[in-house]
C-alpha cells in the first residue's frame, strides 16, 4: 500500500493528538493506572483498523496509530521495563542479543543479495528480450532476388516504427550483460535495415528470413566443409536443427580458432569467436563452401564485389 503524504499527516496528528491528551490525563493522575486499560484500547482500536482497512486500506491508518500508541502504553505501564531493564545487566543476555544481531544483519545482507540480483536479472532479461524481439517486416516492393536455379528468394523491409524503436535500445548495456562488450570487434552500427542473412545474401540491404537459407544452400552449390578457410559461410542451427544465425569466416588461428563476422539481427555487426563469446551460445555452427565467389544472390545490383566474396581458391578435401 502507497500512502499519500496527506494521509501520514492525518494519521500523525490523530496519534499527536492522542499523545497530547494521554499527556494530560497522566499528568492529573499523576502517572496513577494499570496496563490493562491501554491494551483494551489497542486491542479496541486494532479491530477498528482492520475494519477500515475493508473499507478503504487510508482510513485505517488513523486507528493502527492509536493501536500502536496504546500498546506501547500499555507496556510502559507493565512491569516489562524494568524486568527488560534488569535482564538487559546480565552478560548471558547481553551475549545473546550481540549474536541476535549478527544473525540479523546476516539475513538482511543475504535478503540485499537475492533481491539485488533477482533485480539484476530482471534487468538483463528485459535489455535480451528488447534485442531480441522481433522487428515488424512488410515484403519489399523491388523484385525478389534468385538463386542459381532461379528460384525466387522473398526479400523484406522493416516498418517505420520498427526502426524507430532502435533509438531507445541501447546496444552498450545489451553486451556488457551478456559479458561481451570486451570479446568482440564491432565492425557495424545498430541498423534495423536487415539482419545477418540479409547481411550476407544481400549485401545488407534487405532481411532474408532464415527458412530460406537451406534452399540458397542447396542451389547455390554449397557443400559443407570440415577445414573452414576465409571468406567461407557459417550457418548456426538451433537445438531443432533450424537455420538461426549466419556469418562469415574472416580469420583462422592456432587451435582450430575460427574468428566470423556476423550482423546479429537488428544490433550491429561484430568479428566474434565461432564457437562462444557470441549471441547464438548453445546452437551449433557448420561451414560451408561456394565456387560462385560471392554469397550475394542473383538479381541484387550495386553491392561490392569484395564485400562478401568466397574463398580465394578452392581446397580439396
Amino acid at each position: 500500500m502507497t500512502l499519500s503524504p496527506i494521509t501520514l499527516v492525518l494519521g500523525g496528528l490523530t496519534i499527536l493528538v492522542v499523545g497530547v491528551v494521554w499527556v494530560g490525563v497522566a499528568a492529573s493522575r499523576r502517572g496513577e493506572g494499570g496496563w490493562r486499560t491501554p491494551l483494551a484500547l489497542a486491542g479496541f482500536f486494532a479491530a477498528c483498523s482492520a475494519a477500515l482497512y475493508a473499507v478503504d486500506a487510508s482510513l485505517s491508518l488513523g486507528a493502527a496509530g492509536l493501536a500502536v500508541a496504546s500498546l506501547v502504553m500499555a507496556v510502559l505501564r507493565s512491569d516489562f521495563p524494568a524486568w527488560l531493564a534488569k535482564a538487559a545487566s546480565r552478560p548471558l543476555p547481553q551475549a545473546a542479543l550481540v549474536a541476535l544481531g549478527g544473525v540479523g544483519l546476516i539475513i538482511y545482507g543475504l535478503y540485499r543479495i537475492d533481491a539485488d540480483l533477482q533485480k539484476d536479472l530482471e534487468d538483463s532479461a528485459q535489455v535480451v528480450n528488447a534485442a531480441s524481439a522481433p522487428i515488424d517486416l512488410n515484403p519489399s516492393s523491388v523484385p525478389a532476388a534468385r538463386t542459381d536455379h532461379g528460384r525466387p528468394i522473398p526479400l523484406w523491409v522493416p516498418s517505420a516504427g520498427s526502426v524507430e524503436s532502435l533509438q531507445t535500445f541501447s546496444e552498450k548495456d545489451y553486451l556488457s550483460r551478456m559479458h561481451l562488450n570486451a570479446r568482440l570487434i564491432q565492425t557495424g552500427a545498430v541498423d534495423g535495415d536487415y539482419n545477418c542473412h540479409g547481411w550476407i545474401f544481400t549485401g545488407g540491404k534487405f532481411w532474408v528470413r532464415g527458412s530460406w537459407v537451406e534452399t540458397i544452400l542447396a542451389d547455390n552449390g554449397y557443400r559443407e566443409t570440415k577445414k573452414p578457410m576465409i571468406g567461407d559461410l557459417c550457418v548456426y542451427r538451433d537445438g531443432q536443427g533450424e537455420v538461426s544465425h549466419t556469418a562469415i569466416v574472416r580469420g583462422l588461428g592456432a587451435d582450430g580458432l575460427v574468428l566470423l563476422e556476423s550482423k546479429w539481427g537488428k544490433l550491429g555487426r561484430y568479428i566474434h569467436n565461432a564457437t562462444e563469446d557470441h549471441a547464438y551460445r548453445g546452437h551449433t555452427p557448420t561451414f560451408y563452401r561456394t565456387k560462385r565467389g560471392t554469397h550475394v544472390l542473383a538479381g541484387i545490383d550495386n553491392v561490392k564485389p569484395e564485400m562478401l566474396r568466397g574463398p580465394a581458391e578452392e581446397e580439396e578435401e
